[in-house]
């Protein structure tokens, strides 16, 4: 197989790497095709995107080593380009409209298109909280929108710095190149939606992207999902396997454990603390002080308080009186729970009730003020009598 691989004329380590690789494989005829070095008004970045690329050998140094012709990549070279089965994009600017060559040209983006496209996708996909990916693709007329080949997600930890992790995008496009062959026996695409090109980063987004990075690790290394819309301050603490839907915010300190659902529009108030398993539907507001235990249902719109006395005038974040949710308690639609009181393990709490003072585990409440009206099992169902427990 014929093989073209671009580059410039000065030392570049891209197209060092996917050289040396694709010569591992001892099993392609290779050609360099040199691409003239356009020098651009030199920029200082806080994020560089990907390694310093010029250093090691020269394009002229490599045909030596490696015994390669290296062909100029312009028009008087069209007939050459075209007997390439494929063409590599190692060094390379812009090609020339009459020398893209249709299903021919391979390219590897640095982001997962045609969701990151453009210019310092690296960087655009955190500042945006999107996943992070290379793509390769066939380069057509478009902004990194040809044809996709293969898309891979990027895998790295919360230990993981910027610099790691800038490191680690970049060994996984050079692999992908490398390995181009095989993409294109086992094509995956991922599907995503189509968004505007991006261009180069201003610094004021780059310091955004420095300052936000440990969140954005937080929502792509752990086994949770966190919908975009939502917001997670600092020093949360998330449990595997947990769900939180659209416009949720997350207060700092605030304590969410594993398996647990929260629905749209869910407030978690600074330091409060969220059992397994617990399920809160849309709208509820859990204030500072509250602590719900494993298995806790909390119904559409449920309210907790923390002040029995609040004004507006008068600061009383000194007397927050601490509720406690005991485990497997459900509460129903539009109950409010009132501050100060402790709800019994299983018991049940009509949609609409006013609770204002502790409920009896496995209690059956309701109405304003709530009174106890009967008994409920373990499992949810109406008793004439307290259970065994």
């Amino acid at each position: 197989m014929k093989i073209g691989l671009t580059t410039y004329s000065l030392p570049h380590k891209k197209t060092q790497d996917i050289l040396r690789g694709l010569i591992d494989k001892n099993k392609y005829s290779i050609t360099l095709f040199e691409m003239p070095f356009k020098k651009f008004k030199k920029r200082d970045p806080l994020i560089k995107h990907r390694p310093d690329m010029f250093h090691g050998k020269s394009a002229k140094d490599l045909c030596k080593e490696f015994n390669l012709e290296i062909i100029k990549y312009d028009e008087t070279n069209k007939s050459i380009l075209q007997e390439q089965d494929y063409i590599i994009i190692g060094g390379a600017q812009l090609i020339p409209d009459d020398l893209i060559l249709k299903k021919k040209i391979i390219n590897c983006h640095c982001g997962l298109t045609p969701q990151v496209r453009g210019l310092d996708s690296l960087k655009w996909a955190i500042y945006f909280n999107q996943p992070l990916g290379n793509t390769l693709h066939f380069v057509d007329f478009s902004i990194d929108d040809g044809e996709i080949i293969f898309q891979e997600k990027i895998d790295f930890s919360k230990e993981d710095s910027l610099d790691d992790l800038i490191d680690k995008m970049y060994q996984e496009e050079i692999k992908m190149l490398i390995n181009f062959e095989a993409h294109l026996k086992n094509p995956f695409v991922l599907n995503l939606p189509r968004t505007k090109p991006n261009m180069r980063m201003p610094k004021k987004l780059e310091d955004h992207v420095l300052r936000d990075f440990d969140k954005y690790k937080l929502k792509f290394t752990s086994n949770y999902f966190i919908h975009e819309t939502s917001i997670v301050d600092q020093d949360v603490v998330i449990g595997e396997g947990t769900r939180i839907w659209h416009w949720c915010h997350l207060s700092s300190g605030s304590q969410i454990g594993e398996d647990c659902t929260l629905g749209q529009n869910t407030y978690v108030g600074n330091n409060v603390s969220i059992g397994n398993k617990c399920k809160i539907q849309n709208n509820v507001s859990i204030y500072e002080s509250v602590i719900l235990e494993d298995e806790v249902f909390c119904g559409p719109s449920v309210v907790f308080t923390n002040v029995k006395n609040p004004r507006a005038s008068v600061d009383r974040k000194d007397e927050f009186k601490k509720t406690t949710i005991r485990k497997g308690a459900s509460i129903g639609a539009n109950a409010t729970i009132v501050c100060g009181v402790e709800i019994g393990a299983y018991s049940f709490i009509a949609a609409g009730a006013v609770v204002t003072k502790d409920t009896e585990p496995f209690s059956l409440v309701a109405g304003t003020p709530a009174q106890k009206i009967g008994w409920m099992s373990k499992n949810g169902e109406r008793l004439d009598k307290p259970p065994n427990k």
